[in-house]
C-alpha cells in the first residue's frame, strides 16, 4: 500500500527570503544542476556588478528550484554548507513544512524523474517555457 499522493503546494510554502541589494556588498550566488544533481557554487558576486535589484537568501532545509528547468530536475533541498548563498528572483525558494514532509524525504523525492515530467511544460517550445513555481502537481507524501 503506497503513500496518498497530494499536491506539493500542501507541503511546500513560498519563502520570503528577497533581499535588496547593496552596491558594495558581496553575495556568494548558487545555482542548480539539472537532474537531481543538488547545488553549485558560483562566483560570488558584488552588488553593484549585478543587475539584480534584490537576491534571495537560501537557509538550510529549505527548497529552491528554477522557474526555467526544473522540468530537467533543477531542484534541491539546500545543505547547509550552502547556508547564506543566494539565488536570483528566478529560483523561488519554499519552506517545507515538516509535518507534512521532512526535508530528506523532499531531497529524495526532487531527484525522481516522475517528479520532473510532473513539472514538464506542455505545449510547443518547451525550452522557452518557465515551470509553474505554485508546484501543485499531485505526489506521494
Amino acid at each position: 500500500m503506497g503513500l496518498p499522493e497530494r499536491a506539493l503546494g500542501e507541503v511546500l510554502q513560498p519563502a520570503s527570503v528577497s533581499v535588496s541589494i547593496e552596491p558594495q556588498g558581496d553575495y556568494p550566488i548558487a545555482g542548480i544542476y539539472s537532474f537531481g544533481r543538488g547545488l553549485i557554487r558560483r562566483p560570488a558576486v558584488r552588488g553593484s556588478e549585478t543587475s539584480c535589484a534584490t537576491l534571495s537568501r537560501l537557509r538550510a532545509g529549505q527548497l529552491t528550484m528554477s522557474k526555467l528547468n526544473a522540468w530537467e530536475g533543477a531542484l534541491a533541498v539546500i545543505p547547509g554548507e550552502f547556508e547564506g548563498s543566494y539565488v536570483s528572483p528566478e529560483y523561488p525558494i519554499f519552506e517545507i513544512d515538516r509535518d507534512q514532509a521532512g526535508p530528506a524525504y523532499i531531497a529524495h523525492l526532487v531527484t525522481w524523474p516522475g517528479l520532473w515530467d510532473r513539472l514538464t511544460p506542455k505545449g510547443s517550445m518547451v525550452r522557452r517555457k518557465g515551470t509553474n513555481h505554485t508546484i501543485q502537481h499531485r505526489v506521494a507524501i
